[in-house]
């Protein structure tokens, strides 16, 4: 089958920093391109569906095309997609996008190829402009009071709210997806995590092993390549572009929608971290100390539920329904390479890595994993599903 272009899966061939983001999706440039690439995948996935209809398309009605040409209709919907947030130079744009057109010969297939990529392009567009937050910061009260999260140390202000109130891709009631409320302060399961954490995820712990030290590190940066875990995945089962546009349509999905849940569930239950729990003399009892550091600087949002935890869960539970075994990866960032016998097995070393990094409390990173599954099943169950 047709194999997808690198950027089907990576945005980054047409990134230029020099470019400004309009100010319709106004928000940092790291969110910008995640979610242009979500764009683009779905975009991606109606034009080839388009093609060869085998699948309900997403938000997307038109008469089947299976004479316009898949790799200008992949090409363009993603250009498409990357200039109109503003991502590209134009001159860089057109030089890429020209080189990889060009290869292909002129026919009324490329021509209608390319008309098709950009008609799902714009429309995907057109459906997400309003769903888009926006850039609104609002002064988040503190209570100091056990349990609360407090502001992180070394960080003028937490991650904003705006996240949790944008519309969701596919799952418009996000509270059927509530992992339910961490363990009450002071309760049995409270004091067990927060022993554990102290003892564990301290920066100077002695129970600690050497490769739990190397997955907090390997976790707290970039994690696995997924596009080059994906991208084998796809090979070593010959799946065709559609399938393989379908499932990456469907992660983003899920992706974007895991975003919003966390950022709502966060803001709701509103957890301190270890950090300040461990160093509240009222509620800490034994495990008072009042220099305790953990292992990695804790990030400057509430500990439940894990982000990191829920979209390598997510990542996971997408690797498992594509019938993936063992994964390797590289962490290009700490040139670390770690495996895994499942995609479970892969998630749960995450969510054990964010205990031994000092950051989280175990049950925010087990109430992320609930999450990020509940939200794939539902996803993955819900859209793009085959017409017969």
């Amino acid at each position: 089958g047709l194999a997808l272009p690198a950027h089907a899966i990576d945005a980054s061939f047409v990134l230029d920093e020099s470019e400004k983001t309009p100010k319709v999706f106004e928000t940092s440039r790291t969110a910008a391109s995640g979610h242009a690439q979500e764009l683009a995948n779905i975009a991606v996935f109606n034009a080839l569906n388009t093609i060869e209809p085998r699948y309900q398309s997403y938000r997307w009605t038109a008469s089947p095309e299976p004479k316009a040409s898949p790799e200008a209709a992949v090409l363009t919907a993603n250009v498409t997609i990357l200039a109109n947030f503003g991502l590209i130079a134009v001159s860089k744009a057109y030089r890429d996008y020209k080189a990889a057109i060009d290869a292909i010969p002129d026919s009324p297939a490329k021509d209608a190829g390319v008309l098709l990529g950009r008609r799902a392009a714009l429309a995907i567009l057109q459906d997400r402009v309003a769903a888009w937050p926006g850039k609104r910061v609002e002064p988040i009260p503190f209570v100091a009071d056990p349990g609360v999260y407090a502001l992180t140390p070394g960080f003028p202000r937490q991650v904003g709210m705006e996240m949790g109130r944008a519309k969701p891709f596919a799952i418009d009631d996000i509270d059927s997806v509530d992992p339910g409320p961490p363990p009450a302060v002071g309760s049995a399961q409270y004091l067990r995590e927060l022993a554990e954490v102290k003892r564990d995820g301290s920066a100077a712990s002695t129970t600690r092993t050497s490769d739990q030290a190397q997955s907090a590190i390997y976790w707290n940066s970039s994690g696995p390549n997924q596009g080059e875990v994906l991208k084998k995945a796809a090979s070593d089962r010959s799946l065709s572009a559609l399938a393989v546009a379908r499932v990456l349509a469907q992660f983003s999905m899920a992706d974007y929608d895991a975003g919003i849940a966390v950022n709502r569930f966060k803001h709701k239950y509103n957890r301190w971290r270890p950090y300040h729990a461990i160093r509240d003399q009222a509620t800490a009892g034994a495990q008072f100390d009042a220099n305790w550091q953990p292992l990695l600087q804790t990030h400057p949002h509430q500990d439940y539920p894990s982000a990191g935890r829920t979209f390598g869960q997510v990542f996971a539970s997408m690797l498992e329904s594509l019938g993936v075994t063992r994964i390797e990866s590289l962490n290009e960032e700490t040139e670390q390479t770690r495996s895994w016998p499942s995609p479970q097995a892969m998630s749960d070393d995450l969510g054990d890595a964010r205990v031994w990094a000092g950051v989280h409390f175990r049950s925010a990173s087990d109430a992320a994993g609930r999450l990020g599954k509940a939200v794939w099943q539902k996803v993955s169950a819900e859209q793009l599903r085959p017409l017969n």
